[in-house]
C-alpha cells in the first residue's frame, strides 16, 4: 500500500470470509491480482471467491490469480 498509493493503483486488504459472503468494497476494479492466496483454500471456497472477485471487475476487467495449488487446477 505504501509503495503504490497515492498513484493510480488502489490496494485493498479484504477478509476472504467477507468477500465469499458477498461483501463489496463500494467500487469495481479494472484489474484484480491475487497472489499466494489460493494455495490455502479448499476447492469450494476457491470457486466461490473466484466468482466474487470476478463480480468486482468492471466490464472487460481482468482477474489474475497467481500461485494456484495443483489441487485447484
Amino acid at each position: 500500500r505504501r509503495r503504490f498509493e497515492p498513484s493510480h493503483v488502489t490496494t485493498l486488504h479484504a477478509n476472504i470470509e467477507a468477500l465469499v459472503a458477498g461483501w463489496k468494497p463500494g467500487q469495481n476494479y479494472d484489474f484484480i491480482y491475487a497472489s499466494g492466496l489460493y494455495d490455502y483454500l479448499a476447492l469450494p471456497i476457491a470457486q466461490k471467491l473466484t466468482g466474487r472477485l470476478h463480480d468486482l471487475l468492471v466490464p472487460g476487467g481482468e482477474l489474475l490469480i497467481a500461485n494456484l495449488s495443483d489441487a485447484l487446477v
